[in-house]
């Protein structure tokens, strides 16, 4: 059995590399399970003999696998073993696969797609993450934390984890309030706005202070965005415009 994790977000797919780890570990030995970073020196080989010696050791093992190499054996070996339910390989990467590795995204191949969270998602992810520490934010913190941290969910969980034991938001927080002011916005404005600051946070300033209308529209901006049709100085600038 192969499960497949990939995509930028490594925290997300770290944090699900340990649930399914975890999950195993409840019904199997923690000693049948076995780590490889298949880019260092011996962990190629390492690997194959832990899944070539299989039948030796009988009963259920976990493979967790990091960083695949450009080994034609490694293919072959993956492929052999995509429906062996004593053998479970858990690969994690932060790229989808190259071609000769396309197979990990179709059946019998389990895959599961950590991609940059949409404004939506990252709410949800601030609350769940907060929710978990016993912490509760204001909405005006949050928005804060999803602008300085917008596809950086290590340094937000970092931040989280600092505002549970009694930090402050640090003081680069960005506490401009550009909603009002969205109006008297013009394009050569935000074109010296975006010289200063990162498009992505500004966007997502304007997307937490936005009244309920706007909020709709800028998700929608934002699929677009995640989805590679725009990127966030396009967003902007159609927003404004239209």
């Amino acid at each position: 059995m192969i499960i497949f994790l990939y995509g930028p977000d490594s925290y997300r797919r770290q944090q699900k590399q340990k649930e399914i780890a975890a999950e195993y570990q409840k019904k199997h030995s923690a000693l049948t399970v076995e780590r490889f970073y298949l880019d260092e020196a011996g962990d190629w080989q390492r690997f194959r003999d832990f899944v070539l010696n299989q039948s030796l050791f009988g009963g259920c093992r976990l493979a967790v696998m990091s960083h695949l190499v450009a080994e034609k054996e490694l293919v072959k070996i993956l492929k052999n073993n995509l429906e062996t339910k004593n053998l479970i390989l858990l690969i994690s990467a932060d790229d989808r696969p190259a071609k000769e590795w396309e197979f990990l995204l179709s059946e019998p191949a389990l895959s599961q797609l950590f991609g940059h969270l949409t404004l939506k998602g990252l709410n949800n992810f601030i609350l769940e993450e907060s929710k978990r520490r016993g912490l509760r934010l204001r909405q005006s913190v949050i928005g804060r934390l999803a602008a300085v941290y917008r596809n950086d969910s290590w340094g937000l969980v970092t931040e989280i984890d600092k505002l549970a034991l009694g930090g402050r938001p640090p003081a680069n927080f960005p506490r401009i309030n550009l909603w009002p002011a969205l109006k008297k916005i013009n394009l050569p404005f935000m074109e010296r706005l975006l010289i200063q600051e990162d498009p992505a946070k500004i966007f997502n300033l304007l997307a937490y202070q936005a009244p309920p209308r706007d909020k709709i529209r800028l998700a929608d901006y934002d699929v677009l965005v995640k989805s590679g049709k725009l990127d966030y100085e396009e967003a902007l600038t159609d927003f404004l415009i239209s």
